[in-house]
């Protein structure tokens, strides 16, 4: 088998198999084109030696334009795609005998957005104004549709966590809205329930659904979120649509989906939410991974108690 084909198994292997999402599987895909430059397309995979990944591992550590967080990952997908030869006994040599580097990354703490930045989003998003030609009506009315939609995403991600990645992919058969729930499908197909939190959300999307059925009864599919053309919303429409409504609103710096989430995990942790329980929600495998919010949360402890400036209180009483 040559490697380039073994690559596109293994990569039809996670979304087909492992059920992962696209935006990881071409991930995977952007690192394993490494190996493909350095072994060559027609590489015989039977004939991988330890000298051949040592060889990989030399040359991706002294790329002086990478990160070392970039570093780390695509070492991680390597591993991952050697493990997955080795299962299929379609290499000889162990992943296991190769000697990986380990590469130190720095913390990075999650960016959230503060309690006014989402406020503004959900608030004070001014009226669409769009202008030219005959067209103007259409113009109008889909650039109005993906307000709207921006506007229930970032509802929806500021006050459940879910990714992106998770909110595209909820249906109409997810919503339990009596039951104040959304069904969600998350990295490997797990599967696992986010709370609605109050009844305004849940009245947003239900009204949300009426416009949809009133506007795109002509379209067969099941997708909560949708274009303005009426076909299911993809990650890069949500992107697209929730920075123009940042702009919109007044919002200098750039915001992301994942802001909003790690903006309601912060949240939640700050309301007095168990971290465990958070874990829960947010769909994390590791609880070392829900536990970076609390340094968020300790970093806004000590920014307001610096700010209350106890000493200089005490001393006016000198």
């Amino acid at each position: 088998m040559r490697m380039d084909e073994a690559v596109d198994r293994f990569l039809a292997f996670c979304g087909e198999e492992r059920k992962l999402s696209p935006a990881t599987v071409r991930a995977y895909a952007n690192d394993l084109s490494g190996i493909l430059q350095l072994l060559g397309q027609a590489f015989p995979v039977c004939t991988l030696k330890g000298d051949d990944v040592d060889h990989l591992i030399r040359q991706w550590s002294s790329n002086a334009d990478w990160t070392a967080r970039t570093l780390k990952r695509k070492l991680a997908t390597a591993r991952v795609f050697f493990k997955w030869l080795d299962q299929r006994r379609l290499i000889t040599v162990s992943p296991g005998d190769i000697r990986w580097p380990t590469v130190k990354t720095p913390q990075r703490l999650p960016r959230n957005l503060s309690t006014s930045e989402v406020a503004r989003l959900v608030f004070s998003a001014r009226p669409t104004d769009v202008r030219g030609g005959v067209s103007h009506a259409t113009r109008v009315a889909n650039a109005d549709w993906d307000k709207r939609t921006a506007l229930l995403a970032v509802e929806i991600m500021a006050l459940t966590g879910v990714r992106v990645g998770e909110l595209i992919a909820i249906s109409t058969a997810d919503l339990m809205l009596e039951q104040s729930q959304i069904r969600i499908r998350g990295k490997g197909d797990k599967e696992r329930f986010v709370i609605v939190p109050d009844a305004e959300t849940s009245e947003r999307i239900r009204s949300y659904l009426s416009l949809v059925s009133e506007r795109f009864s002509h379209v067969e599919t099941q997708s909560l979120l949708r274009t303005s053309r009426g076909g299911p919303a993809s990650d890069q429409y949500v992107r697209r649509v929730t920075r123009q409504l940042a702009e919109e609103a007044g919002l200098t710096r750039r915001i992301t989906p994942h802001m909003l989430r790690h903006t309601a995990a912060t949240q939640l942790l700050e309301a007095g939410l168990d971290v465990r329980v958070l874990q829960k929600l947010l769909g994390h495998a590791s609880i070392s991974t829900t536990e970076i919010y609390t340094h968020v949360s300790d970093s806004l402890l000590r920014s307001k108690i610096v700010g209350a400036q106890v000493r200089r209180r005490l001393e006016a009483y000198r």
